[in-house]
């Protein structure tokens, strides 16, 4: 009956300190298959089968014969963990257990890993391809194409305005034209020039009002005035502001849209004065936000601004960043880590770790079916792996899968030396 309670309480706590009903099952399964095999460990004591006094205590007189004794705790002192707390970190498994484990172990290497300087942020627009479109006219809105959201390709109508202006525009430029074709009939180069430039100052007004070169030829060809100036998109992007309502009239400088391709966007970094002499032109930078924390946009170091503010201490730092999907959005809050150079350091993927109350641990392979728990102190991470500043060293071999049961096999030999006692 009391073997029974204490095997119940071994799964109950493997299954808690895990949390994982699946990694307990096979823990199980091994048990059971170790106890088929005739096992040379001990599955209770973590000990090797022949050398286990609580199980066999006929045992002891030989070992203390060997003068392998700890007095004070009545056990071999080779197997007694509360005077070698080492012991107490140690699992063995025997060969059939770490092949129904799945236990694989890799050599512990000196990896390239990337240096980042964190920062914070936010993401803005790209003000190379952000645009107030205005009016060039004093009018009235006739015909509105375009609305706040709205996405537009270079060239498409936005907005279409009456304005006497504009057709004032155009009877001037048909009849200095006509006067053009005139003169040339003429002899005097003076009249011709006057013509010319009377011609060409009236084709430059339509210009400025806005007229595509197109509409202007197709104006000299017919001389037909158009009673609507269209206002169009100067390139690809999405309307974020609209100020344009029909029927309302504006003025010169009225500000109609506000026009942004956000195709490509800045992040601003705010990197502190102690950092800024790592800070390169064209360095590599990462870019999460709140809304995709598990997503790394990427991006290059544009400019590194010259001022420092002295409230913050920071300096501000551009980022151009790639938005093809148009994941990310003007104002948002992010998140910055600027890749600075790498160093060359120990480290393991991230299954390697486990966490032990308030230790992260790893399990390293001593040989002879031996597997040894290990605190370990860790530093930064990139693309998947740990950087081990503390408790591992070059080329020895650590736990990369079913760690997990080794640390549930830990636990029930504890629990295992306490049911002894």
């Amino acid at each position: 009956m009391k073997k029974a309670i204490i095997l119940l309480a071994i799964f109950s706590l493997a299954g808690f300190s895990g949390g994982c009903d699946k990694e307990t099952k096979v823990s199980l399964d091994i048990s059971e298959e170790v106890s088929k095999k005739e096992a040379t460990i001990c599955p209770e004591h973590g000990v090797l089968e022949d050398e286990c006094i609580r199980c066999n205590p006929s045992l002891i007189p030989e070992f203390k014969q060997k003068g392998d004794w700890c007095k004070e705790h009545n056990l071999p002192e080779s197997q007694c963990d509360i005077c070698n707390p080492a012991l107490a970190g140690k699992v063995l498994l025997s060969p059939e257990s770490q092949s129904l484990a799945g236990i694989k172990t890799e050599k512990v290497e000196i990896t390239s890993l990337a240096k980042k300087m964190l920062a914070t942020g936010k993401i803005t627009f790209n003000q190379k391809k952000l645009s107030h479109i205005t009016s060039r006219v004093s009018g009235r809105t006739e015909k509105v194409f375009a609305f706040l959201q709205s996405k537009v390709e270079a060239g498409q109508p936005l907005v279409s305005l009456y304005s006497p202006e504009y057709l004032t525009a155009q009877s001037e430029y048909i009849q200095a034209e006509e006067r053009l074709k005139r003169t040339k009939q003429v002899s005097s180069s003076e009249e011709k020039s006057a013509a010319e430039a009377i011609c060409e100052s009236a084709k430059q007004r339509l210009i400025i009002l806005g007229v595509p070169e197109k509409e202007i030829a197709e104006l000299e060809k017919t001389h037909i005035v158009q009673p609507y100036l269209t206002v169009r998109a100067p390139f690809s992007g999405t309307i974020v502001e609209s100020n344009v309502i029909q029927g309302n009239y504006v003025q010169p400088g009225s500000n109609l849209y506000k026009l942004a391709n956000l195709s490509t966007l800045w992040a601003i970094a705010d990197v502190y004065e102690k950092d800024i002499a790592v800070i390169k032109i064209g360095q590599v930078a990462e870019i999460t936000t709140s809304a995709y924390p598990h997503e790394a946009f990427k991006g290059k170091v544009s400019v590194i601004g010259d001022v420092l503010d002295e409230k913050t201490r920071t300096f501000k730092v551009r980022i151009e960043v790639p938005n093809p999907k148009g994941k990310l959005k003007p104002e948002m809050f992010a998140r910055i880590s600027i890749i600075t150079g790498n160093d060359s350091v120990v480290a393991v993927t991230k299954e390697t770790i486990l966490v032990d109350g308030d230790h992260k641990i790893v399990f390293v392979s001593s040989g002879d079916n031996t597997y040894n728990r290990r605190e370990v102190d860790l530093g930064r991470e990139a693309d998947g792996l740990v950087e081990v500043v503390l408790g591992l060293k070059k080329g020895e071999n650590v736990v990369t899968e079913g760690n997990f049961l080794l640390k549930s096999e830990l636990l029930k030999s504890k629990l295992g030396a306490g049911c002894a006692e």
